[in-house]
C-alpha cells in the first residue's frame, strides 16, 4: 500500500506541475497581462507539485525500506498530505465553491491515498 499511495502521489504531483504550467499559468497570462499575478500563480503551482513530490518520495523510499519513521515520525508523509487537501477544502469552500466540481475525480485520488497511507501505519 505504500508503494501504490507514492506512485499516487507521484502522478498527482506531476500532474499539478503540467496542468498549472500547460493550461492554468497560460490561461491566466493571456487574460491579465499581469507579470506580478502571472509570476505568483507560477510559483504558487511549483510549490504544491514540489511538496506533493517530496512526500511521494519519502513514501517511496518508506516503501522500498530504504528508510525508517518511526513513532510519531511515521505520521509526517499523511499528515502532509491531510493538510494539503485541507488547506484546498478549506479554501475552496469558503472563496470559491465552483472549484469542487471540476476536482472531484482529483480529490478522489487523494482520499484515496490518504487511505491507502493511514492502512499501510
Amino acid at each position: 500500500m505504500d508503494s501504490i499511495a507514492g506512485i499516487l502521489l507521484l502522478i498527482l504531483s506531476l500532474a499539478h506541475v503540467v496542468y498549472g504550467e500547460r493550461k492554468l499559468i497560460p490561461d491566466l497570462a493571456n487574460k491579465l497581462k499581469d507579470p506580478f499575478l502571472v509570476g505568483s500563480m507560477r510559483v504558487m503551482s511549483m510549490q504544491g507539485g514540489v511538496l506533493l513530490l517530496l512526500i511521494a518520495m519519502l513514501q517511496l523510499l518508506v516503501a522500498g525500506e530504504v528508510i525508517t519513521l518511526s513513532g510519531r515520525a511515521q505520521f509526517i508523509p499523511v499528515a502532509g498530505v491531510i493538510a494539503n487537501v485541507l488547506t484546498f477544502l478549506i479554501v475552496t469552500l469558503i472563496k470559491h465553491p465552483i472549484l469542487l466540481r471540476y476536482t472531484i475525480p482529483q480529490m478522489g485520488l487523494f482520499g484515496l491515498v490518504i487511505l491507502l497511507m493511514l492502512l499501510s501505519l
